[in-house]
């Protein structure tokens, strides 16, 4: 990882890989996605990957990622599906597809024993209340739920939040946890249709966004092969990030993830005990 631009593109290929191998599955199954975030913003203002964006990501919404679940033997052998459930130690509410036969192991994973492939993210779009005072809970469970399935104080969010954090993960057994952080997914991603919609982590912040931006996808360019994006892309691009056109500073134009290793030519399993999992027996 000592050149990063070099590290950057190999890995900007092998998750255009991951992503039309996907979309591939997602055609022949009915399976609706979107490209979201940086990956929307590129696809309108790069035709690609913004140069330094370091990951690609999705929005699907709940009933298609249970859609994905069902079918997920139909991706190619050595792209993994990884949830939550599925996988205990990920912990994170959302859905990763990950290339197993490459590695990219980021500093708040390398103590779990999980997938540590390149991948791609799918955050899940869910029905959020239209009634202040219910949102405002839903920001609470939110919290509770990332906490509980993650097993973990959030990074960040100052003293008395980790303190309050780490006293809960204290008092309760660890069955108890995974417990209540899966009945609060299922609660949070379970809502009546409303006008709005969210995902993890916005939800967290209270930020929601309108339903009609997520119908039927407008296709285009990215990286020389079509790609969906949200029906009113640019109304969603405009929310989240203002005046979206414009070139950030050149000192923010960096990697958001802090990663430790990376190697695109050989499984994640060759470095259990040597660059994850080091305290673990391999």
């Amino acid at each position: 990882m000592n050149d990063n631009n070099t590290m950057l593109k190999e890995m900007q290929v092998c998750q255009l890989k991951i992503l039309t191998d996907f979309q591939k599955v997602c055609d022949m199954n009915n399976i609706r996605f979107y490209l979201a975030f940086g990956t929307c913003l590129g696809a309108i203002r790069h035709h690609g990957f913004i140069p330094w964006d370091d990951d690609i990501d999705l929005f699907m919404r709940i009933d298609d990622i249970e859609k994905l679940i069902e079918v997920q033997d139909q991706l190619p052998a050595h792209l993994y599906l990884q949830t939550h459930d599925k996988e205990p130690e990920f912990g994170l509410p959302i859905a990763r597809i990950r290339d197993s036969l490459t590695t990219l192991v980021e500093a708040d994973h390398c103590d779990r024993d999980i997938n540590h492939g390149v991948y791609i993210d799918i955050y899940p779009l869910f029905y959020c209340s239209e009634n202040s005072v219910r949102m405002k809970m839903t920001i609470i469970e939110s919290f509770l739920c990332r906490l509980f399935i993650y097993n973990a104080p959030p990074s960040n969010k100052g003293f008395i939040s980790t303190t309050f954090s780490n006293l809960l993960l204290y008092l309760l057994p660890n069955r108890q946890k995974k417990k209540i952080g899966e009945y609060l997914y299922r609660k949070i991603t379970s809502q009546k249709k409303t006008k709005y919609v969210s995902n993890f982590p916005d939800i967290s912040q209270g930020r929601y966004y309108c339903d009609e931006w997520f119908k039927e996808p407008v296709m285009a360019d990215f990286e020389g092969v079509e790609m969906p994006l949200p029906t009113k892309a640019k109304d969603f691009l405009t929310y989240y990030f203002q005046d979206y056109m414009q070139l950030p500073p050149e000192s923010e134009r960096q990697f958001h993830h802090h990663y430790l290793f990376a190697d695109f030519h050989n499984s994640y399993l060759k470095y259990k005990g040597i660059e994850y999992c080091k305290s673990h027996e391999a």
